[in-house]
């Protein structure tokens, strides 16, 4: 039995998402239902097996496989995600051999529900072979539907570049972006990152997007958020940060914006508070890694939110450059940034930074002295032994190995020097989300 390709997969999820819309808004007779309806009846009808479209967290699935949310894809999953969660469900499943004459009934069903005063629980007395249902407990495998937590760390972080890259797209438009997109986003990564910290600062070490804007913002939040976080703040302070550090940069898609100094005076200043509204986020633009430098000359104070973001967006800048310029080792710009503590970066917040990622950070390739090719796992619990990072050893006496090894509880071993994981020909990532 076949399941849907990746791009049927999107083109499904499309689809049932632009049905249910109209169906909140159009008497189902309306001849605008037409073309929809044969789209979708017309997909269905290549599939050798149900569909089931889930909806859970941050992800929608399609016979339990993720949709990549590409941009075309991420709005019509919005509109699944609000259309279930009035509804109180996480999944619909199309069957295989579905008529027309049954989805409208459907479609008159869901509608009802749609427009009543309780809707959770309406929709789901249909007695069509459309099946609807809410899945309690899944995370612990019931209902039949798993998931899992180390992939959706991905798709979360995945989430956030793809509403960074719209962001871009109307800055450079001179379109206002949404606050509220950024926002849930954000609160996403947070929430499926709980737990998974060490994994979602390797994820910002991939190298699939080095140089390019969004991933770049994207890293900027991720990191942000782990440092926010290590400080014990409160939710809400940590997801404005976040927010703050994802339209940190935005500025750059603005044509003619190439005034480093006097944009990145504007916009440190007014992150000092965390942005709140859709006007301070759009004037978030291009904030440049100053320091306390600027601060010495009297130009201008920086806030404490401007001295927080500093740090990881130079971290970035300096290991994920834009080509042609190389990227500088992990280690090297941790090392960098020590050195400027206390005249361009806050030296709280480089002890900070250095603390959350190590010296080493996750998903880094590191060389260890006793000859083994090893991939950066987790952070070291003991601050003090930031040096000493747990890694998973790939290659021994250049055969390859899997085992994971606590270097603060190896004396005799320990980390020589990070090396390039594209000529050694090891590909973290594999590592990172076993």
């Amino acid at each position: 039995m076949s399941t849907p390709t990746t791009n049927t997969q999107a083109d499904l999820l499309v689809a049932t998402a632009r049905i249910l819309r109209l169906a909140q808004q159009h008497p189902i007779n309306n001849a605008i239902f037409t073309q929809p309806v044969g789209a979708l009846m017309e997909l269905l009808k290549q599939q050798e097996t149900d569909v089931a479209v889930v909806v859970f967290a941050e992800t929608v699935f399609v016979n339990n496989t993720a949709v990549k949310l590409a941009q075309h894809v991420y709005d019509a999953a919005e509109a699944l995600r609000k259309a279930f969660g009035k509804l109180g469900l996480h999944e619909l499943t199309w069957p295989q051999d579905l008529h027309e004459e049954e989805l409208r009934d459907f479609l008159s069903a869901f509608q009802a529900a749609w427009r009543t005063q309780t809707p959770q629980g309406t929709v789901k007395s249909s007695n069509g072979r459309v099946r609807l249902r809410a899945l309690e407990g899944v995370l612990d495998g019931a209902a039949g539907f798993t998931i899992d937590a180390r992939q959706n760390v991905l798709r979360a972080f995945a989430r956030v570049t793809v509403v960074a890259h719209q962001s871009l797209d109307r800055a450079h438009k001179g379109a206002r972006f949404r606050g509220p997109n950024l926002r849930k986003a954000v609160q996403g990564m947070a929430d499926a990152s709980l737990g998974y910290e060490s994994l979602l600062s390797g994820l910002t070490r991939f190298p699939n997007f080095q140089g390019a804007l969004h991933f770049h913002l994207s890293t900027v939040a991720a990191l942000t958020l782990l440092m926010a976080r290590k400080l014990r703040l409160t939710r809400a302070v940590t997801l404005d940060l976040a927010v703050a550090a994802l339209v940190h940069d935005i500025g750059r898609a603005e044509p003619g914006a190439h005034d480093a100094t006097s944009v990145a005076r504007r916009t440190l200043m007014r992150l000092s508070a965390p942005p709140i509204s859709d006007e301070a986020l759009f004037q978030a633009a291009l904030a440049f890694e100053l320091g306390l430098s600027a601060n010495q000359r009297g130009v201008w104070t920086p806030g404490a939110a401007a001295r927080l973001l500093a740090v990881p967006c130079a971290f970035d800048l300096l290991t994920c450059p834009s080509p042609p310029h190389k990227p500088m080792a992990p280690d090297q710009a941790l090392r960098v940034l020590r050195e400027q503590a206390g005249t361009r970066f806050d030296p709280f917040v480089v002890d900070l930074f250095t603390a959350t990622v190590g010296l080493y950070p996750v998903g880094t390739t590191v060389r260890l002295t006793g000859g083994q090719l090893a991939v950066v796992l987790e952070v070291p619990a003991d601050a003090a032994a930031f040096t000493r990072p747990v890694v998973k050893v790939v290659r021994e006496n250049d055969a390859p190995v899997d085992y994971v090894l606590d270097l603060s509880r190896e004396p005799g071993n320990a980390i020589e020097g990070s090396v390039s994981a594209e000529e050694a020909n090891v590909n973290p990532p594999h590592f990172l989300l076993a």
